[in-house]
């Protein structure tokens, strides 16, 4: 009923791998295996100089099959190191451990299993490296439940995928588990690192502690198409320097799909990384700027969950945020805000209160704005993480960030970061270094602007900078943006921060949104999506440059895209075409703008002067008028020749 062999047992095998070596001469299989056994079991075995290793073809009819290998070599072999071929009405468990296939013609492994039972194939401490097509490929159309657990293993530098699990099946399948821990797959030559397609039953994914890195296409990719169910968690999973995603999920079914990352690393993927970005820029002299919302995170702030009283609190009830009800994974303890990824948890956030007041420092210092979690920036270990982010820009070529609702931080705790930040630096600031402090300003500017106090970002901030061991030079490169502009700065009758520190712009992305800010530019300046008159924008911006009342260093343009009514007023992801819709649900479908926004031939304004319609990139900064106004603001001459401002030839027609 089965067949096995130990290869340590046989006196004849002289070296000392306590390895038998099965050779096939150069033709056929070396070790092959039909209908009649039950098991095959290799043990302790070489196998190389045939077409397949190893290759199983059976029916489990009347009975399971069960394939495991252990300590098998399978080398330099013409076809698939493994080939198991498996159908039948009964369950099949395939376990290879502590198996290596290397440098073979085809696959490293091949797997084909067609069951009405279960499967569950298990792939441990092995390697499939250097294979002409996939290091490890496993297509499963069973109609029971479908496991795969790939734990400790090596895939590297294989001709196609890395690692493929292809669980694409009819109607009827069964549900699918797939769990990848601890994986290193790695320089595949053309496709994916690793990537689980699925069709049929529902989807449970799970990927942790693993490395996706350099290769030709996407370090991990999941597709699924079932009308069932499908989830996808990706934890403490680097995916950097692949051709083009670090992690790529798509779910083109009616069920419902959940995907989730904690800790997720993904850096220069796409052929244009960050550093590729910020390399061909400062190439350039072309300066780059990163936003960095340091103040909070998102989070559950006003969204306390009552529960009735549990074991492990007795007759008390359970407070948790966010409707969260068992303790946590990571701690153990009852639910808090955690943040593993950015080495943040809940005691690193201030309690949870509303931001009640604009005039009280301390209520803008520690009330959660919109609900977010609002980070305790006094804390010497909240402070030196924060840091580290920043030094972690700077290095890969930044230089600098604009500090996002700047004035929910107190100036104190600011003050201690660029100080650390300096030290961190080597004792000083880079030449290039720039930074703004978003401080929108409403009826609260005497508190934050205009007079002596601990919460002012005006002439006390620069004090305390000083103070800090921050000179002129390094002061000078922190600036704060001047939300009075344009209608009424300077907003404390005096420059108490002097101009070339101060940063303006027309328009800015909050304004986009109804409640989003308080700042009021009157007549003085137009906020384009909502006016819709493009020479009203046009003429306010060309003024932002042409205007001499105050010497700003800094001028800021707001490129955007025009917002529509079932959608695009959210993150460019391009994840949802409503047109693409269908099912039950298309008629709350919220369009989203594409991710892609480079167009070579895209002009100023996208013809928007001409036909005014949503879901369009406005591409102010490439209007001919109001580049030539950034010339005029620089020394330079004006041109109207498109093309030597790098431009579309028919881009000199509009904006001129």
């Amino acid at each position: 009923s089965s067949l096995g062999f130990d290869g340590s047992h046989d006196a004849k095998d002289d070296d000392d791998d306590d390895r038998c070596t099965i050779t096939g001469a150069g033709a056929g299989t070396a070790v092959f295996a039909s209908t009649s056994p039950s098991a095959l079991t290799l043990k302790n075995v070489v196998l190389t100089n045939a077409d397949d290793g190893v290759h199983v073809d059976v029916t489990t009819n009347g009975k399971p099959y069960r394939l495991a290998l252990h300590n098998v070599l399978l080398d330099a072999l013409a076809d698939d190191g493994v080939d198991f071929d498996v159908d039948g009405a009964d369950d099949f468990v395939g376990v290879l451990r502590d198996v290596v296939a290397r440098n073979n013609g085809d696959n490293g492994v091949h797997g084909d299993v067609d069951v009405d039972g279960t499967s569950t194939v298990t792939f441990k401490n092995s390697r499939a490296v250097d294979n002409a097509d996939h290091g490890a490929f496993f297509q499963d159309e069973s109609s029971g439940a479908r496991t795969y657990e790939i734990d400790e293993s090596l895939f590297d530098a294989n001709g196609l995928h890395n690692l493929f699990i292809d669980a694409d099946a009819d109607a009827g399948a069964g549900d699918l588990t797939v769990r990848i821990d601890e994986v290193t797959a790695t320089n595949s030559n053309t496709l994916d690192g690793a990537i689980v397609t699925h069709d049929g039953g529902e989807l449970d994914a799970k990927v942790t502690r693993s490395v996706f890195n350099n290769n030709g296409r996407n370090g991990l990719s999941a597709v699924t198409g079932t009308a069932d169910d499908a989830a996808v968690l990706v934890e403490n999973v680097k995916a950097d320097n692949n051709n083009r995603h670090g992690i790529a999920s798509r779910h083109d079914g009616d069920g419902l799909f959940t995907f989730g990352a904690v800790n997720v690393r993904v850096v220069n993927n796409g052929g244009r990384g960050l550093t590729a970005v910020t390399d061909d820029a400062n190439a350039g002299d072309m300066l780059v700027a990163l936003t960095h919302v340091a103040a909070h995170r998102n989070g559950d702030g006003g969204h306390c969950a009552t529960w009735s009283a549990k074991r492990s609190t007795g007759p008390s009830p359970y407070y948790t945020h966010g409707f969260t009800f068992e303790n946590s994974s990571n701690t153990r303890l009852r639910p808090g805000n955690e943040f593993p990824g950015a080495a943040v948890g809940a005691e690193h956030f201030h309690c949870d209160k509303p931001l009640s007041s604009w005039t009280d420092g301390f209520i803008l210092n520690t009330g959660w704005l919109s609900g977010l979690t609002d980070m305790n920036t006094e804390r010497a270990d909240v402070q030196a993480r924060i840091v580290a982010y920043w030094v972690d820009l700077l290095s890969i070529g930044f230089s600098g960030f604009r500090v996002d609702a700047a004035k929910h931080m107190k100036p104190d705790d600011l003050v201690a970061m660029f100080a650390q930040l300096k030290a961190a630096m080597g004792g000083a600031l880079p030449a290039d270094f720039i930074t703004y402090l978003e401080v929108l300003i409403g009826g609260e500017k005497d508190l934050l602007m205009c007079t002596d106090n601990y919460y002012s970002y005006g002439a006390p901030l620069t004090q305390r900078l000083r103070a800090a061991g921050l000179d002129d030079a390094d002061v000078a490169k922190i600036k704060v943006w001047q939300a009075a502009y344009p209608k009424e700065f300077p907003v404390c009758g005096a420059w108490v921060v002097p101009a070339p520190r101060m940063v303006v712009q027309n328009d800015d992305h909050d304004q986009q949104h109804d409640g989003s800010s308080s700042r009021d530019m009157g007549d003085k300046g137009s906020v384009l999506i909502k006016d819709k008159d493009v020479g009203l924008h046009r003429h306010f911006e060309v003024l932002l440059f042409n205007r001499t009342d105050g010497d700003w260093a800094i001028k800021v343009v707001l490129s955007s895209y025009t917002f529509m009514p079932d959608g695009a007023a959210g993150y460019p992801d391009g994840s949802a075409d409503c047109a693409k819709c269908v099912g039950e649900h298309c008629a709350d479908c919220a369009q989203s703008m594409p991710a892609t926004t480079w167009d070579a031939d895209a002009c100023g304004y996208n013809g928007l002067d001409q036909n005014w319609r949503g879901g369009v990139y406005t591409y102010v900064h490439r209007d001919v008028a109001i580049v030539n106004a950034m010339r005029h603001w620089s020394g330079l001459p004006a041109l109207h020749d498109a093309e030597s401002l790098g431009l579309a030839a028919q881009c000199a027609r509009r904006g001129a």
